[in-house]
């Protein structure tokens, strides 16, 4: 049975030393010419095929980390763990912590999530005695959070006898990531709160997402990001008082003399205009945006978008119009983002139809 969220005990004695891990942009890392020659080789199928046997000496654990970084951003995932496979034969190239949160990382994003992949892979930092960074227990966290909303069979095979309801799935998925962490002595922060927030609201459980703030007292203190994500979580229920609450947390966040709460950007600012716009309340709406400009924040192509949505959801068509031509036909760096100015093409035109 699913441990209730508010039951999970937390035990954590020490605090581990933090554990270095290279970034996923492999633009960052600086190749060796055994590992470009590699990469030349890889490039030719019918040496692909062959690679997990091949050997070039001089590679080390970076070099195949680099590569293993080029393979996934190409959506090679065939090439990405024969890599892996590779970096497994010697004990100069056996994976490390960098390793496993590019894998994991990986297959938990949405596009290319794998909850078996995912869980495989994690199993193998268990078997190999690499001690998971905080980045990866993030990454499970949000992979089982997306799986169990999708209703996963093979995931809920994972870690249950049988498929289960999808709020069991993810109240067993927690659970599981935090009792390794509590098994690891790994302390939970900061991250792990906003992985486990983002779950709740993914399942438009904003109650549960609050839960987690005084489950964690003492452990993880909330960001700007948990604040985010609350406040998304809010405007979801779409309703006025929900919106209201919203409101109130926008608000401890612009006044909160804690920086890492404070460091405002305009993304609750677009979440709480859209919520109002869908209630068709333009007036409000215009408020939270002219809100975020007194801020000092500066608008993007988000911001944008977002108000071209509102004008056109409210009728505003002459609005709409001057702001889709602002967005894009005054400014060619806006229009080479071809997908945006697709669907907002379709957006107006609807917008027209339907306000004639």
């Amino acid at each position: 049975m699913a441990r209730p969220i508010h039951e999970t005990v937390f035990a954590f004695n020490s605090k581990p030393q933090a554990v270095p891990h290279e970034t996923l942009d492999p633009r960052r890392t600086r190749y060796s010419k055994q590992l470009v020659s590699l990469m030349q080789l890889m490039s030719n199928r019918s040496f692909r095929s062959r690679f997990a046997t091949f050997n070039v000496a001089g590679l080390n654990t970076n070099d195949l980390n680099a590569l293993l970084s080029v393979r996934l951003l190409s959506h090679d995932v065939a090439g990405a763990e024969m890599v892996y496979c590779r970096m497994t034969e010697d004990t100069k190239t056996a994976p490390n912590v960098a390793t496993f949160v590019k894998l994991i990382t990986y297959f938990a994003s949405g596009p290319t999530l794998n909850p078996v992949k995912l869980k495989y892979y994690f199993e193998q930092m268990d078997q190999r005695n690499v001690t998971p960074a905080t980045d990866v227990y993030a990454s499970l966290l949000r992979g089982f959070a997306l799986s169990s909303l999708r209703a996963n069979e093979d995931f809920a095979c994972l870690l249950g006898k049988k498929p289960l309801p999808t709020d069991e799935i993810l109240q067993n998925s927690e659970a599981y990531v935090l009792e390794h962490m509590k098994h690891k002595q790994i302390v939970v922060d900061t991250t792990i709160l906003n992985a486990l927030v983002y779950g709740r609201i993914l399942h438009d459980d904003i109650v549960g997402a609050l839960k987690w703030r005084t489950t964690l007292t003492g452990f993880a203190q909330p960001n700007a990001e948990t604040f985010e994500l609350w406040i998304e979580g809010y405007c979801n229920k779409g309703t006025r008082m929900c919106i209201s609450s919203a409101m109130d947390l926008l608000y401890t966040m612009e006044t909160s003399p804690d920086p890492s709460i404070s460091s405002l950007s305009e993304t609750p600012y677009i979440t709480l205009y859209t919520a109002l716009i869908r209630l068709k309340d333009m007036d409000a709406a215009s408020k939270v945006i002219t809100r975020m400009l007194n801020h000092g924040i500066v608008p993007t192509i988000k911001t944008d978008r977002a108000l071209l949505f509102g004008y056109a959801t409210c009728g505003e068509l002459a609005l709409a119009r001057k702001q889709f031509e602002e967005t894009y036909l005054d400014s060619q760096i806006k229009r080479s983002d071809s997908k945006n100015y697709s669907a907002d093409v379709c957006l107006y035109r609807l917008s027209v139809d339907c306000w004639k």
